[in-house]
């Protein structure tokens, strides 16, 4: 799948046979659920926007977990989310 947003391009692929999402592994592992106990990403993607309130807004209605509140950091304003597979 291939999403066009006004700049740039965003790819999504399959998942592979096997794959466990976040959100199944949180389920299945005491380890995963410690590890993804804190608000911050170990591994995941950071996304520069324009409008930060009006990306979470979106994100919030879309079903996303918000893992911390826009807040104002030495690079910029910011925000924590997980989608609904659990991939922050």
């Amino acid at each position: 799948m291939e999403m066009n947003p006004d700049q740039g391009v965003i790819m999504l692929a399959s998942r592979p046979v096997g794959y466990e999402s976040p959100a199944t592994r949180r389920e299945r592992y005491a380890q995963t659920r410690q590890r993804l106990s804190v608000p911050w990403a170990v591994d995941g993607m950071l996304v520069y926007v324009d409008e930060v309130e009006a990306h979470c807004q979106r994100a919030q209605k879309g079903g996303a977990t918000m893992l911390s509140p826009i807040e104002d950091a030495p690079y910029g304003r910011l925000y924590r989310a997980e989608d609904l597979d659990g991939h922050r």
